[in-house]
């Protein structure tokens, strides 16, 4: 049985949020902003799936849904770590709506 890759944002997608915290994509939201709607801003309304009971760095509960900029929302199979630092990156990735 193969493991399913997660490389985009979309609607039931495995996502980290901030790069950190595990959770699902439910929706993705597109949000129109000015008089000529000719731009617009995605979100993605997450449920956060982290199995311990605490709460995570950014204030989010097990559970909870959590709407956050569909740019927050990483992909959960691209985050990656520098080597020599240790801290987290990720390439660029796309939004399906």
């Amino acid at each position: 049985m193969t493991r399913a890759r997660h490389v985009e944002c979309k609607p039931g997608a495995a996502v980290r949020l901030h790069g950190y915290m595990p959770a699902r994509v439910v929706t993705i939201e597109r949000e129109y902003n000015g008089p000529h709607w000719d731009t617009a801003t995605l979100y993605a309304h997450c449920r956060v799936t982290v199995r311990s009971a605490g709460i995570g760095p950014h204030g989010y509960r097990p559970g909870e849904l959590v709407r956050v900029r569909a740019g927050d929302a990483v992909p959960r199979d691209l985050i990656r770590v520098r080597r020599g630092s240790g801290r987290l990156y990720w390439p660029t990735f796309t939004v399906r709506t």
